[in-house]
């Protein structure tokens, strides 16, 4: 799985720099093939999260106050690349390419291309880190219902975050 997403990863960094030099010049397809390999580099280093059979399944309780364990989709190492890579992408890809045309064409302020990276790149963390939004959120992420309602706040994140970056 590990070498998938990896060749994966390296496929879509020189798509991504073909697109963004045709699209918005070196600039910007320095900036969008280097985000390309955020999404792989995150869920790397953070392995045991994604490979850990304990998080495909849910412990339910019933009413009785028995207890049992049922099969749920758990944190998916695909599913949160495909997350990682349509959602992260995009404003950590604005900001660098904002922070590269604020350093040598001077276009745009670089404290706000900084501030901007930074908040893309711990809104980026937090999209590719399920376990911690788990005990965050008040709803279970392992199951179908969790990660519907987990896209549908992910997209309002992303949409505010590009409205602002642009």
């Amino acid at each position: 799985m590990v070498i998938l997403l990896g060749c994966l990863c390296i496929g879509l960094s020189f798509a991504s720099f073909g697109i963004g030099l045709v699209q918005g010049g070196i600039y910007s397809a320095i900036a969008f093939s280097l985000t390309s390999y955020f999404p792989f580099i995150f869920m790397f280093l953070r392995l045991n999260v994604y490979k850990n059979e304990n998080s495909r399944w849910l412990k339910v309780e019933c009413e009785n106050g028995d207890a049992y364990y049922k099969k749920v989709f758990g944190y998916h190492p695909v599913f949160y690349y495909l997350i990682g890579t349509i959602f992260v992408m995009g404003p950590l890809g604005m900001s660098t390419h904002n922070i590269l045309n604020s350093i040598f064409l001077k276009s745009y302020p670089v404290n706000i291309a900084i501030f901007y990276f930074i908040l893309s790149f711990i809104c980026g963390c937090l999209l590719l880190s399920p376990d911690i939004l788990n005990r965050i959120l008040p709803f279970e992420l392992k199951t179908i219902e969790g990660l519907k309602k987990f896209l549908f706040i992910s997209v309002i994140i992303i949409v505010i975050l590009m409205v602002s970056i642009i």
